[in-house]
């Protein structure tokens, strides 16, 4: 059997010229010897084409692909919509806490007394940073704390407000409560 396909490769593909393998070779040079020569007097040349590469594959792996692409898609276009959903319930809870002209003096003040920088010099400043490891500061920790309390809580911001899931849980009781309102209001027809 193997002497078979041997024969097949050595007529088949070593004997055509145009084969992938007669093109190039290893060394990058081309191994068409039984092409005549080349006239100098034309500027046509030889074409070589790379050889032609064609896959067909079951209709029912398309149809199986395809079902899983849009799949993806959908669940993409899902991930997106909590994200944007989850923006604007933190947009939403941190709007009080947004600078206008009205508070802005209330918002200096508020920041002027929070903020405390203490006075240090070069030497403890580079000291506190080698001691931390120059990445993690005490915002950082605090963010991520934040960030884990409202992954595990559902909700978002600063301050744990009613976040992505909440609102999702709370949208759900108000459809289940406008349900047992419409059969409530049906029963009495249907006893008369």
């Amino acid at each position: 059997k193997l002497r078979k396909e041997r024969e097949d490769y050595e007529i088949n593909v070593r004997a055509d010229p145009l084969s992938a393998e007669n093109v190039l070779n290893a060394e990058g040079k081309t191994l068409v010897s039984n092409l005549p020569a080349l006239d100098q007097d034309k500027s046509c040349g030889y074409r070589l084409a790379p050889p032609q590469v064609s896959v067909s594959i079951p209709v029912e792996a398309n149809e199986a692909r395809k079902k899983e692409r849009a799949m993806n898609r959908e669940l993409m276009k899902k991930s997106r919509h909590v994200s944007n959903v989850q923006a604007l319930m933190t947009l939403f809870h941190e709007a009080k806490s947004f600078v206008h002209y009205d508070n802005l003096d209330y918002k200096v003040n508020a920041f002027i007394e929070s903020a405390s920088f203490p006075n240090r010099s070069l030497a403890e400043m580079i000291e506190v940073l080698q001691k931390s490891g120059g990445v993690v500061t005490s915002p950082v920790i605090t963010q991520r704390t934040q960030e884990l309390q409202n992954v595990l809580q559902g909700t978002t911001g600063i301050h744990g407000s009613l976040g992505y899931d909440g609102l999702v849980k709370w949208m759900d009781e108000q459809s289940e409560r406008k349900n047992e309102l419409s059969e409530d209001n049906k029963s009495p027809k249907d006893s008369d």
